[in-house]
């Protein structure tokens, strides 16, 4: 323990920057999330893990790799002694401690562990002298014993191997408390093993433009019981089509492998009335019986005690267990003025449209939030993310859009410098405007370290990663980002985006089919399936599927611009410069993104155009700079002193 306390504590991490190593069921919470502080805690959690393994039979987490690093990231391992009840609960209570998910909360050295062992020891009686041989110290082998001898010898080497003294666990592998064999250790806790709900998505029973606080009602139900370690969640993107299709019971929970299914209503005639009522139906899936249900008709103010009332009850009645401080979480009040959190929620659920109209309104919405709670974080962090979102689809000039948003997201860091939604939109915004990439990487960082499950921040890091050419360490994120939201239309996307840029484009298309899968009418998807299908020689379904992105969302000058590239690339050039007088055309009273004209003039073989749109297109700060190393639309310059020049001007790596 001293050696491995010397020789960590001022040691650098010595994993590469923002790569993701070590074996999975092994791995502390930050070496998934790819903090770059990864320090001799990360140690400190596989010791734990080890220690469970030894005695229970297997790792706290098992199953599919993806499932593995999820649990890590966000599953409270079960308790040692609900799996081995003569485990004593001291020596339970130490290994617990470094399964913590974070790091402060863990032992913060090696000698605090082995001084929690020692305590063990005292409490529970030493089995041989502390400088006695590992071989003597095992007492005479009982036949009956279901600890053979030579595990028993097993078990004291790996011990002394890791080059920790723990007498507490080799007092319980020698000590026969009753001559009854054991039984056989319970397998360890797959994420599975966890107790699953699906929360419906409320139905809206007063009039139809108060159908965002059903929406909200959900979504925050929904996060309230997703901070529940002990508890599965399907939330409501995975229930919708169920909640439409007036799905039986049953038939979800076998579809999302869930056990209870929750289903609300809420009824508020606002603003003629400021009283809601809401009602709550939990049933067991199997069976289909109703284990609660319940109306709550309150004033509106009353919102928040009402939604941790909820979320408690539900706890309760699956008899989840709580750790520390997840009550308070359950009870978390997200604002302070109820006319602003309402506010707040029908800018997200216009947000969520991604309509050009529908941004402009959300910014409305979160703006007045921020009038009536100047505190108010996460609605300032909304208004932030309406303009990215202006931004990366150029609607309005990037110039226009992004320094907007960063004031917003600032202003909420003002308020709370902990909000890893904030960081998140900072990096954002530092990547695909201000182009700084050594501070996006940290602000990225920062939000994974503070809220590890929050799954945009590894699905904007990922492209981030994609931008400096990482591409393995790309797809690692997006990975996650997709086990922790799955039915994420824009986070499979994006997976399929990591294949596109590192070239693998039969993958790329195969994940873009997932997208669709989950959403026919999800433009985005189209779009850039199309992209893969130009880079594989496809040009008919190339156009096909760009023309479908554009009849989805008629007003997108990028698809259109999308359109004009597969053109090119098919040969069909008259089309192609047809498509670039239209934007030359709409370029006198909206923004047209330089960067999507200088594609389709490549595609043309005009190469000295299409130099001067992505010279343009730096200027202009457009978002698709960072991609100028890995996008293949580009690769017909790439060789070229001029291109080459760009580059420097960028600072890509």
């Amino acid at each position: 323990a001293k050696a491995m306390t010397e020789s960590t504590r001022d040691a650098p991490a010595r994993s590469t920057l923002g790569l993701v190593l070590g074996t999975p069921g092994y791995m502390a919470p930050e070496q998934i999330g790819a903090d770059a502080r990864v320090d001799h805690r990360a140690d400190i959690y596989a010791v734990g893990v080890l220690a469970f393994e030894l005695l229970t039979g297997s790792v706290p987490f098992s199953g599919a790799v993806e499932d593995v690093l999820s649990a890590h990231l966000s599953v409270r391992p079960p308790p040692l002694r609900e799996l081995r009840g003569d485990v004593p609960a001291a020596l339970s209570d130490c290994i617990m401690k470094c399964l913590e998910k974070r790091r402060v909360d863990r032992w913060q050295s090696a000698e605090e562990l082995l001084a929690c062992l020692e305590r063990v020891d005292a409490s529970v009686g030493s089995v041989e002298p502390r400088n006695a041989p590992a071989v003597e110290a095992v007492p005479a082998v009982d036949t009956q014993a279901t600890i053979p001898w030579v595990r028993r010898r097993a078990l004291v080497g790996v011990l002394l191997v890791l080059g920790v003294a723990v007498p507490g666990m080799l007092w319980l592998a020698a000590s026969q408390r009753s001559a009854a064999p054991l039984q056989p250790p319970t397998a360890a806790a797959p994420v599975s093993r966890l107790p699953a709900i699906a929360v419906m998505p409320f139905e809206n029973l007063g009039p139809a433009d108060e159908e965002y606080f059903a929406a909200g009602m959900t979504d925050e139900i929904t996060s309230r019981l997703s901070s529940v370690a002990g508890l599965g969640v399907k939330g409501s993107r995975a229930t919708r089509r169920h909640a439409a299709a007036r799905t039986p019971t049953r038939e979800i929970g076998r579809e999302l492998g869930v056990d209870y299914v929750l289903h609300g209503s809420v009824r508020w005639n606002a603003p003629t009335s400021k009283r809601v009522r809401i009602t709550l139906e939990l049933i067991r899936a199997d069976d289909e019986r109703q284990l609660w249900s319940t109306t709550y008709d309150r004033v509106i103010d009353d919102v928040f005690d009402v939604q941790s009332d909820i979320a408690g009850q539900v706890v309760d009645r699956l008899g989840v267990t709580l750790a520390a401080g997840e009550r308070t979480r359950l009870n978390a009040r997200p604002a302070t003025n109820h006319e602003a959190y309402a506010l707040y929620l029908k800018g997200r659920y216009y947000w969520n449209k991604r309509t050009e109209r529908d941004m402009q309104v959300a910014v409305e919405y979160f703006q007045q939030a921020t009038d009536l709670d100047p505190g108010y974080s996460l609605a300032w962090v909304g208004i932030g993310d309406a303009w990215i979102f202006r931004g990366w689809y150029s609607l309005l000039p990037p110039r226009e859009t992004f320094p907007k948003a960063k004031h917003a997201v600032l202003r909420a860091l003002e308020f709370d410098s902990t909000l890893a939604e904030a960081h998140a939109s900072l990096g954002h915004i530092l990547l695909e405007f201000d182009h700084d990439w050594a501070l996006a990487e940290r602000e990225y960082r920062r939000a994974i370290a503070l809220n590890p499950a929050y799954a945009v921040a590894h699905h904007w890091y990922g492209g981030f990663l994609s931008a400096m050419g990482r591409h393995e360490e790309a797809l690692q994120q997006a990975l996650m980002a997709r086990t922790l939201d799955p039915l994420s239309s824009i986070i499979q996307t994006w997976v399929g985006l990591r294949h596109y840029f590192a070239r693998q484009h039969e993958s790329a298309v195969t994940e873009y089919r997932k997208a669709l899968e989950l959403d026919r009418s999800f433009a985005p998807a189209h779009w850039h399936l199309g992209m893969a299908y130009e880079q594989l020689g496809r040009h008919a379904e190339a156009v096909a599927e760009a023309e479908q992105a554009l009849a989805l969302d008629e007003g997108s000058l990028i698809y259109l611009a999308s359109l004009g590239h597969a053109y090119a690339k098919a040969g069909r050039g008259q089309e192609a410069r047809a498509i670039l007088d239209r934007l030359t055309e709409a370029s006198r009273t909206r923004h047209v993104s330089a960067y999507h004209v200088a594609v389709i003039h490549l595609a043309l073989g005009d190469t000295t155009s299409g130099l001067d749109w992505l010279e343009r297109a730096l200027a202009e700060q457009s978002p698709w700079v960072g991609y100028l190393n890995v996008d293949p639309r580009v690769d017909p310059v790439r060789s070229l002193p001029r291109f080459r020049a760009l580059i420097d001007k960028t600072r890509l790596p």
